[in-house]
């Protein structure tokens, strides 16, 4: 017997993968898209990375069992990181994939708005903690961590962190509103004055009578 080769469209696109256009379905519908920062409003996030580091100092010290502390953006935007053998780029790229993944099941099962994911391995866990609007928390830990400390902690650094951000990061500029166009006043009516046709007094009319 034959063998038939699955019919399928020739691929003539011979370019460097690089030089072809984008694939609809790599990214399935509806899939969240981070939001497009000017370079003001990074450099704004960025200015946190002092008080940021500052907070993981205090969260070692809360939690000892704690390996690895980052601050990223929701676009994989690095802001402080704390991760002595771990690459904070990369960190920071899988993190934000996750949180996408991570928003879209929250959403579609009805659970509301995103808060925390947990992973575990077989060497300890990664945990990302929402951080105000625009940026999450990552902490890495041994796998002799009390979870129930770890995600109190975390919380409590993540809500700080998000504080830090948000104050840092640049305000919306919205232009003032407008008052609503007010319709020109009507022009008041003229008054026109008719003629009066004159009075006959009594005297005038007894001249005419007699005559």
């Amino acid at each position: 017997m034959r063998w038939r080769p699955f019919d399928r469209k020739p691929f003539d696109d011979r370019r460097p993968f690089e030089a072809r256009g984008p694939v609809k379905d790599r990214e399935p519908a509806g899939a969240p898209r981070p939001p497009q920062r000017s370079r003001a409003e990074r450099r704004d996030l960025m200015a946190a990375e002092a008080p940021i580091l500052e907070e993981f100092r205090r969260l070692r010290a809360r939690v000892p069992q704690l390996t690895g502390a980052l601050a990223a953006g929701v676009d994989g935007l690095v802001l402080a990181h704390d991760t002595p053998g771990v690459e904070p780029d990369g960190l920071a790229a899988l993190t934000a994939a996750a949180l996408g993944v991570a928003v879209r099941v929250a959403d579609a099962t009805g659970r509301g708005d995103f808060r925390e994911l947990l992973v575990r391995g077989a060497d300890g866990y990664v945990a990302t903690y929402a951080a105000g609007r625009t940026a999450v928390l990552t902490l890495l830990a041994t796998d002799g961590v009390n979870v129930g400390r770890l995600h109190l902690e975390g919380r409590r650094a993540g809500a700080r962190v998000g504080e830090l951000v948000d104050a840092k990061a640049t305000p919306v500029r919205r232009s003032p509103a407008k008052s609503p166009a007010r319709e020109p006043a009507k022009p008041m009516p003229t008054r026109t004055k008719t003629a009066r046709s004159a009075r006959t007094t009594t005297a005038d009319a007894r001249t005419t009578t007699e005559s």
